[in-house]
């Protein structure tokens, strides 16, 4: 009877760790998921800053600038801050998620170039959708509305 309690105690110790890690790593990854959305939000004010500096100051080597953000293909966790109109991925700054610590946060679907206007605007609305790797239930939205510019969380 003792070993019976025994192994149902500890059986009962076992599935509340077990529930409790499971949940531990869902809030984990809401966390990633969230802290790469900020960066990459953070990145996003970054270009439309130096744009409207570089256009205010009207030329840099005598060349207009437009900055711009690109985005690589479907599940790549990576983008690329660039500086000028033309595309150069040697001199461009490369900038992963999982360097952030936000191990297996990737663009859902989304691969195209973002250009911000000299007042820091994007053209048209656009929506840019974070995934979690390990979950594919878990994303966020990221819009960036035109006219103000400014980019917002929407939980799905």
């Amino acid at each position: 009877m003792e070993i019976l309690m025994g192994v149902a105690l500890t059986g009962l110790v076992f599935v509340g760790s077990v529930a409790m890690f499971g949940d531990m790593r869902l809030k984990m990854q809401e966390h990633q998921l969230e802290s790469a959305a900020r960066h990459f939000m953070a990145d996003c004010r970054k270009v439309q800053q130096n744009n409207m500096y570089v256009i205010a100051n009207d030329k840099i080597d005598g060349k207009e600038v437009v900055n711009q953000l690109l985005i690589l293909a479907e599940y790549d966790k990576e983008y690329y801050d660039i500086n000028t109109d033309v595309v150069s991925f040697e001199n461009d700054q490369r900038i992963s998620f999982s360097d952030m610590g936000c191990k297996g946060v990737y663009f859902g679907w989304y691969n195209e170039v973002i250009r911000f206007s000299a007042l820091g605007s994007v053209g048209n609305s656009t929506y840019i959708v974070l995934k979690h790797r390990d979950n594919e239930d878990l994303q966020l939205t990221l819009n960036l509305q035109p006219v103000t510019g400014r980019i917002e969380i929407e939980n799905n």
